[in-house]
C-alpha cells in the first residue's frame, strides 16, 4: 500500500540538520561565528553552514519555538540558488533524515528513491 504525503518542515533536530547538509555538500560546525557577508556582520551560530565558495550561514535556535532560524545576506542569490528559495532543499533533507531516524528507531528498513528534478520531489519507501 502507499501513501501520498506533503508537509511543511521546521528544522528541530540538529542531527537531522548536519547530515542534510552533508548530504547537500556543506561544511557544518557547531556554536561558532558566521559571517554574513556585506560588512562581515558577525552572528553567533548554533549551527554555521559554509557553502563551497566559503559564503556562510548561521543557523539560530529559538528557544520559543524550538526550532532553528537561518539568518543569512542572499543578497547576490547564492544561499536561495543552493538551497531554493525558503530554504527549500535544507528543509526537505532535514526533514527527510528525520524520517528516515524514526523510522529505524521504530524498527523499518528505509530506501530513498531519486529526486525529481523539476517538482523536488523525493520517494522514500519503508520495509517491515
Amino acid at each position: 500500500m502507499s501513501h501520498v504525503s506533503t508537509c511543511e518542515s521546521k528544522m528541530d533536530d540538529k542531527v537531522a540538520v548536519k547530515a542534510a547538509c552533508k548530504d547537500l555538500g556543506l561544511k557544518v560546525d557547531e556554536n561558532v561565528d558566521a559571517n554574513l557577508g556585506f560588512n562581515n556582520i558577525i552572528r553567533k551560530a548554533d549551527i554555521r553552514i559554509t557553502f563551497p565558495d566559503g559564503t556562510q550561514m548561521a543557523l539560530v535556535w529559538n528557544k520559543k519555538t524550538k526550532t532553528y532560524e537561518a539568518k543569512s545576506d542572499d543578497y547576490y542569490g547564492k544561499v536561495s540558488k543552493l538551497l531554493g528559495g525558503d530554504l527549500r532543499k535544507l528543509k526537505q533533507g532535514h526533514a527527510l533524515k528525520k524520517l528516515e531516524m524514526v523510522a529505524r528507531k521504530n524498527g523499518y528498513r528505509v530506501s530513498k528513491g531519486t529526486v525529481d528534478q523539476k517538482t523536488g520531489d523525493v520517494n522514500l519507501y519503508l520495509y517491515e
